[in-house]
């Protein structure tokens, strides 16, 4: 047993030194550990999409996580809302990381995390894309669907403003969410998503009134949380999630890494020590 768990751990070392988080073949998602916090890596191939930064105190640690996964050059910039857990070390890695384009949800907000954010577009080179229209976006084998909030005309969060995003891999599905909330909730649930291989719990944990009803229809087989701690979560989010039977990792103890090859789904964590 002891020989055997030292191979497995030998295994998992080498699989993280690889560039770019993986080899010339399968999807490979990192979801960052960033206490409450997004910031999520993904890989196939050569390709790579970061969707969120994390916060503007976590900049060193959002660029070294990139460095360390061999990323200078990234395909897609995701920006799924302008809180400040989401932007905040954007304009770090648009300074530092070659972004090809950017796709963000078409809104304003007045806060100093979304002024600096804008100060750092000035500069940039790239395509900035506002998605006003679901669409859909090939990279590598990755296709990425961005489904922004529907049109109402009213006053809306900037959690309900949320880029939703799904991720198809092969036969593998995932569902990024980002902080959605009950009005983002129930747009989702009108339009029958489906379901969805993992999902990236919507905003933190933090449950709404349809947080069961579109846990139920996702009915995920794996489910992560970015969260600070273990009790962050509120119960009835978890028991939907246990409910349906997923798997539920947070990044309270690290970053959760989830590789596909198109049919299966495979998931780890990376301890901090």
């Amino acid at each position: 047993m002891i020989r055997r768990g030292m191979l497995w751990l030998l295994l998992l070392g080498v699989l993280c030194l690889l560039p770019a988080c993986g080899g010339k073949e399968g999807l490979c998602g990192r979801v960052f550990v960033f206490g409450k916090a997004d910031a999520i890596l993904i890989t196939n191939g050569e390709h790579a999409v970061l969707m969120d930064t994390g916060t503007a105190e976590a900049e060193e640690t959002v660029l070294a996580a990139l460095d360390r996964c061999g990323i200078t050059k990234l395909d897609a910039l995701i920006i799924t809302h302008f809180d400040q857990d989401h932007i905040g070390s954007a304009p770090a890695v648009l300074q530092h990381v070659d972004v090809e384009r950017i796709y963000q949800p078409e809104y304003e907000k007045e806060s100093k995390p979304f002024d600096c954010y804008q100060t750092a577009l000035e500069a940039y080179s790239g395509e900035l894309c506002s998605v006003t229209r679901k669409e859909s976006v090939l990279i590598g084998a990755m296709t990425f669907v961005l489904r922004p909030p529907k049109e109402t005309g009213g006053v809306r969060s900037s959690n309900d403003s949320s880029l939703v995003t799904e991720l198809y891999y092969g036969k593998t599905s995932f569902l990024l969410p980002g902080d959605a909330a009950e009005q983002r909730l129930q747009e989702l649930l009108a339009d029958e998503i489906g379901t969805f291989d993992v999902l990236k719990v919507p905003h933190h944990g933090i449950g709404e009134k349809s947080s069961g009803a579109f846990i139920a229809m996702v009915s995920p087989a794996y489910a992560v949380l970015t969260v600070p701690d273990e009790t962050y979560a509120d119960p009835e989010v978890m028991e939907a999630l246990y409910a349906v039977g997923a798997r539920v990792q947070c990044t309270c103890t690290g970053t959760v890494l989830y590789r596909s090859d198109g049919m299966n789904i495979h998931v780890s964590t990376e301890i901090q020590t």
